[in-house]
């Protein structure tokens, strides 16, 4: 197999959530691996981990994009700079929901494009970072919806640090997504 170069150490960074800098913010992120992506990106991360294999470069997907192009690279010595595991973003408050969200949300206006990728990617990595991380990604590769957040459809819950309550907030999409979304979070409550 053309993967069995890879070392354990590397890996096993495959699938880890977390987040990631981009400019000033901190947004969602998950380290693929080149098995979990189309050929081109795969063959492109095996060429970089041939050239650099003590350096390689984290390719992630950025949580609320479109799964055909939301990649990115970030070489390995910028990497403890600009990745934070879930529980450090956690803690840190990444993955609330942005206030200014919380605001819209609650008077009910339409969110911009870019409030709505965050959200989804808010959600997508609470819901992924409860999974193991075999099952982290089936909705990239297409077994299963992406959890979306959408005006007109289910209600989902969030709790948000500064209501110190929790809140109603449209979800997405269809019967597979609600199902796992409600599994979610009966877990929680």
């Amino acid at each position: 197999e053309k993967f069995a170069a890879i070392p354990t150490e590397i890996r096993e960074n495959f699938r880890e959530v977390g987040f990631g800098k981009w400019a000033k913010d901190w947004l969602p992120i998950i380290e693929v691996g080149p098995d979990d992506v189309a050929a081109h990106l795969s063959d492109e991360w095996m060429n970089k981990f041939k050239q650099k294999e003590n350096y390689y470069t984290h390719l992630v997907y950025w949580y609320g994009e479109e799964p055909r192009s939301g990649y990115g690279w970030f070489e390995h010595q910028e990497w403890s700079k600009k990745f934070v595991s879930f529980g450090v973003g956690k803690k840190k408050g990444y993955s609330d929901v942005p206030i200014a969200i919380v605001k819209k949300l609650d008077k009910k206006m339409k969110l911009t494009k870019e409030q709505r990728i965050r959200l989804d990617a808010i959600h997508q990595i609470k819901g992924d970072h409860l999974l193991p991380k075999e099952k982290r990604i089936a909705w990239l590769t297409g077994t299963t919806p992406a959890l979306r957040s959408d005006e007109n459809t289910e209600t989902l819950k969030i709790n948000h640090p500064e209501k110190r309550k929790q809140m109603d907030i449209k979800g997405d999409v269809d019967d597979k997504a609600k199902h796992k979304s409600r599994k979610l979070h009966s877990k929680k409550n």
